[in-house]
């Protein structure tokens, strides 16, 4: 059993990259520099330690590891040939998950791409998931199969996993931390570790300017009537107080540069305020959605130019469903269907919660979310519906779960819809299909993968459909086969997530999304092709 140094110094060599490492109380070890550290390669804030003197094949490993607040990762890096080529088993978090109870453990592939590939993710029942908790890990990998054993209760399977030779190394995002970090095997020969391959910088600041707030959030991303593309997000400071201003920014390149952007309005004290969403209706005008006060919805018309918004028009949705405390607009509002149907998706609170607990009271809050559906470009819409059309055992039919938030949807190529819901308390997302345009949902289901903070599903020219969310870290899943299966990649570091996508080109997205650490919002541009999710850099956007 050889132990692995528990200071980073020269007894080993070490090469750090996103940041130098230290030793800290009781010989932990993380990331010596601030957690929030806004690194210009790579994915954000994400930190990596590869012992490169020795390699292993088969091994063992035991460490321990800890998440010190919600939103972090922490794990074991193995087969490591450079910081673009290694395995990865690790342990993601965000707040949705440990206030929940869901302790996740992952096994992703970091390629020449920049894109850590998910193998494999799964909850392990019987252990903890709050925070500033020491997980004892036990690891082995031989021939392809890994088993890891966390707190000697929950375990995580994988065959397939590389088995070649590499180096080992550790990995944080957030707050987090490793310790104790002991492997039992055979050094194999050295496989020539590169360090000269950085792993490249996907990502972009569209919009440079930070006059009005450095934080800025992104919201809604479409194109005008004339083509050029219009993103609207609001800028503040971080914390509550201040100015926040809502800002557009236009591009005429399909999203590689932007304008300075034009402030659209201001709000005092309000840093989430949003004014409405903009949509593009079947009919190609733009339209906006806004939310008075009482939780009266109205749409205005939109110049085409995206410069001047005309009077509310109040829409009639029928009676608010009953129990509801009121609705509200997710990251997702609208998906457009073929046939030129519009559906609207709202989602609120439901009176029954127990309003005195906190969320992170499991059960305590309770949500639904209802849609609705326009055929002539939002003149008029059906009554609300709610998206879980769930049954007894008898076959009647039963109020939905009080479990859904936001909810993201799109329609298939094979002319279904399918949508996915954000939980509060369940580990995945809900999923439900519509077999009539979104006038019917059936009984939601648990879905292929956790996820939060949805921006909005998009499906592409070729029929492939897109959502970003968050967990594990910033992952992307595509679906090559309407919805079927999904293949995740992990594209970026996540806290916030969230954001909005437009196809820009066949087969091309445009994805702009809130950043990890309350700075400027990121863009990346991804391609769909020969059944993969590729990343393409802005300087190879002609």
């Amino acid at each position: 059993m050889e132990t692995m140094s528990t200071h980073l110094d020269a007894a080993r060599a070490w090469f750090c990259a996103g940041g130098a490492w230290q030793a800290g109380a009781g010989g932990a070890m993380a990331p010596a520099d601030a957690f929030d550290a806004n690194t210009e390669s790579g994915m954000q804030g994400c930190r990596y330690a590869f012992a490169t003197d020795t390699a292993y094949g088969n091994f063992r490993a035991a460490l321990q590891v800890r998440h010190d607040t919600a939103h972090s990762d922490v794990g074991l890096i193995f087969g490591a040939r450079s910081t673009c080529d290694f395995s990865l088993l690790h342990f993601p978090c965000c707040g949705q998950a440990y206030r929940a109870q869901h302790f996740w453990t992952a096994l992703s592939r970091m390629d020449a791409a920049g894109h850590l590939r998910v193998d494999r993710l799964a909850m392990i029942n019987r252990v903890e998931s709050g925070t500033r908790i020491w997980h004892d890990v036990e690891v082995e990998v031989r021939d392809g199969a890994l088993l890891a054993r966390i707190d000697g209760r929950g375990v995580f399977e994988h065959h397939g996993a590389q088995g070649r030779a590499g180096c080992l190394g550790l990995f944080v995002f957030g707050r987090a931390s490793v310790r104790a970090v002991r492997i039992d095997g055979e050094p194999a020969a050295t496989p020539g570790w590169d360090d000269a391959t950085a792993q490249p910088a996907n990502w972009f600041y569209p919009v440079g300017d930070t006059e009005r707030g450095v934080w800025q959030k992104p919201q809604t991303l479409l194109r005008a009537a004339g083509g050029e593309l219009v993103l609207t997000f609001n800028a503040s400071r971080p914390g509550p107080a201040g100015t926040t201003s809502h800002l557009m920014a236009r591009s005429a390149d399909d999203g590689r540069t932007w304008s300075a952007p034009e402030v659209t309005g201001t709000v005092e004290g309000d840093p989430w305020a949003v004014p409405g969403t903009l949509h593009r209706f079947p009919d190609g005008r733009v339209r906006k959605l806004s939310r008075d006060r009482d939780g009266t919805f109205a749409l205005h018309e939109v110049s085409d130019d995206i410069r001047a918004v005309g009077p509310p028009r109040t829409l009639d949705l029928g009676p608010t469903p009953a129990g509801m405390d009121g609705l509200h607009m997710g990251p997702q509002v609208f998906a457009n269907l073929d046939d030129g149907t519009v559906v609207m998706f709202l989602y609120g609170g439901h009176a029954s919660g127990a309003g005195h607990e906190r969320i992170h009271t499991w059960g305590a809050v309770h949500c639904r979310a209802f849609t609705c559906r326009s055929t002539d470009n939002g003149a008029t819409w059906s009554p609300l519906v709610n998206i879980d059309h769930a049954v007894d055992g008898r076959g009647q039919p039963v109020d939905g779960s009080f479990d859904l938030t936001e909810v993201c949807g799109a329609e298939t190529c094979d002319g279904r819809m399918v949508a996915l819901i954000r939980p509060i308390y369940s580990p995945w997302m809900w999923e439900t299909w519509s077999q009539d345009g979104g006038r019917s949902w059936g009984p939601c289901m648990r879905g292929p993968f956790p996820g939060y903070a949805t921006p909005n599903m998009l499906r592409t020219s070729s029929g492939v459909l897109l959502v970003a969310h968050r967990l594990p870290m910033l992952a992307v899943h595509a679906s090559f086969d309407a919805g079927v299966s999904w293949q995740g990649s992990i594209i970026d570091s996540s806290i916030w997530v969230m954001g909005s996508m437009l196809e820009v080109r066949p087969d091309l997205v445009l994805y702009v999304y809130y950043d990890s650490f309350e700075s400027r919002m990121r863009a990346q541009y991804l391609r769909v092709a020969g059944g993969a999710l590729a990343p393409v850099h802005r300087d190879a956007i002609d």
